[in-house]
């Protein structure tokens, strides 16, 4: 297997016995501005020993990241929770809860509706 190398940027490389798991989300799949709802983040399978670091990414409905509510999170032993405040001039319609855990390279989408 080759592997291109980025001339700028570090490459991480993991080693594993089996196949690594992929991140979950749980959480509401509507919301009203003004809300704060918890989302729970893991890996399928259950806990295990790995540090898990869990890049959180959230899209508004015109495709733009919000910075605000985006970030990593450590989910040790593979479970995590993110709080996510809706503002009262949110805009209404379908956000995306994004989660990539930043060991496997996997990610997940979760739709959140945003209604007024």
């Amino acid at each position: 297997m080759a592997i291109t190398l980025d001339p700028i940027g570090p490459t991480l490389l993991a080693l594993a016995r089996r196949p690594l798991p992929g991140p979950t989300i749980t959480g509401p799949s509507s919301l009203r501005p003004g809300d704060v709802a918890e989302f729970r983040l893991g890996v399928t399978g259950g806990p295990d020993a790995a540090l898990h670091v869990l890049h959180v990414e959230v899209v508004d409905p015109a495709g733009n990241t919000v910075a605000p509510y985006s970030g990593n999170v450590i989910a040790p032993g593979g479970e995590a929770s993110r709080i996510l405040p809706v503002a009262l001039n949110d805009p209404a319609g379908t956000w995306q809860f994004r989660v990539t855990d930043l060991l496997s390279g996997q990610s997940t989408t979760a739709a959140l509706s945003v209604e007024r």
